[in-house]
């Protein structure tokens, strides 16, 4: 049987490449990929920015808090008595008449200006204007012990090592649970066991030798007075942006990074010699250091750099709203402290 002709041949002419259309519609949905992909990419950016600006704010919020509670919780720790003892129980002793029991405070504040620069002036430092300045006064925690009785009017004392590393000049306190009394070292202590601390006339004592004898189980330590305010960031003195920020400083000591600002209210009897609080006070109304029994402090954190966020925040900080536009993240953070020995 004979097969039908095919007709039908393979053409010698093939399809090579892209038409421009196809092309194009390539061309467009690789843009699409792209763009999600940028957008993708810009998005994590962005929550990755919001995320570690939120964990640093949270962090030095709370090194801020804990930094400041744990040096007022100690003001006016001068041993087992306090700063508030009855002036029979404390002596200026030897040191020069800028510093004595009788007449230093556990805390004082003033506030800060440009014509009222107070003791930052001598420190080379300023902090912002219209914000506190906290001065906080008390005895070192880790203390030396004597080596050897002490009789009234020596001039030198024996500890029995130099673990804390005392130093000529330095402002020491000696304390039992009945009396304290300050001396200023004259002479450079030794390392090792039974140092000799002297505090000889001049270099600060005036005149030389203790007011009272001291039996063994008297304690001797450092004297610490830390001096709180905010103000601009001297380390980083501006963010990445260019801008200047402000930060949180213990003397010259730049502690914690954007710390925008402060405000301190102090909590007083309702008279004199009263130990319950009977409302918080301005600084500009407080009479008498002594009396002040408790700080509330409240701070305005805000991420160093501005590109945090990218909407306007609103943030309440003392009482008042407002609308920050500089897309910095903010946040508070707030403690009230009872001043030791000042509340019963």
């Amino acid at each position: 049987m004979t097969q039908p002709y095919n007709t039908l041949r393979a053409s010698p002419i093939r399809q090579r490449g892209l038409s421009l259309i196809e092309l194009m519609v390539g061309m467009l949905i690789g843009l699409l990929l792209i763009g999600g992909m940028i957008s993708v990419f810009a998005a994590n950016k962005q929550t990755y920015r919001y995320n570690e600006e939120l964990a640093r704010l949270q962090e030095n919020s709370r090194f801020a808090v804990e930094f400041i509670q744990r040096s007022l919780r100690m003001a006016g720790h001068i041993g087992c008595p306090e700063l508030n003892a009855p002036p029979t129980a404390l002596q200026r002793a030897s040191l020069v008449p800028a510093l004595d029991l009788k007449t230093i405070t556990a805390v004082t504040a003033y506030r800060y200006s440009t014509s009222n620069p107070g003791v930052l002036a001598s420190m080379g430092m300023s902090a912002k204007s219209g914000t506190d300045v906290v001065t906080v006064t008390y005895g070192s925690g880790a203390s030396a012990t004597l080596d050897a009785v002490v009789q009234a009017g020596d001039d030198s004392l024996v500890i029995k090592n130099n673990a804390l590393g005392f130093k000529q000049g330095e402002v020491a306190l000696i304390s039992n649970c009945e009396q304290a009394e300050l001396f200023s070292i004259s002479n450079t202590p030794a390392s090792g066991n039974s140092v000799t601390l002297e505090h000889k006339a001049g270099g600060g004592n005036n005149p030389a030798g203790t007011h009272w004898a001291w039996a063994e189980d008297a304690r001797i330590m450092r004297l610490n007075q830390q001096i709180f305010f905010i103000g601009p960031s001297t380390g980083r003195t501006t963010n990445r942006q260019g801008n200047a920020f402000n930060s949180l400083y213990v003397g010259t000591n730049e502690m914690v990074e954007g710390v925008d600002d402060m405000v301190i209210t102090y909590g007083v009897p309702a008279s004199a010699g009263g130990t319950e609080v009977s409302q918080y006070v301005d600084v500009t109304a407080v009479t008498d250091w002594s009396d002040v029994l408790a700080i509330k402090i409240e701070l305005l954190m805000a991420s160093v750099d501005d590109n945090a966020i990218t909407e306007n925040q609103t943030v309440t900080f003392n009482g008042t709203a407002a609308t920050k536009t500089d897309h910095r993240m903010y946040s508070t953070a707030a403690t009230t402290i009872s001043l030791r020995g000042n509340v019963d």
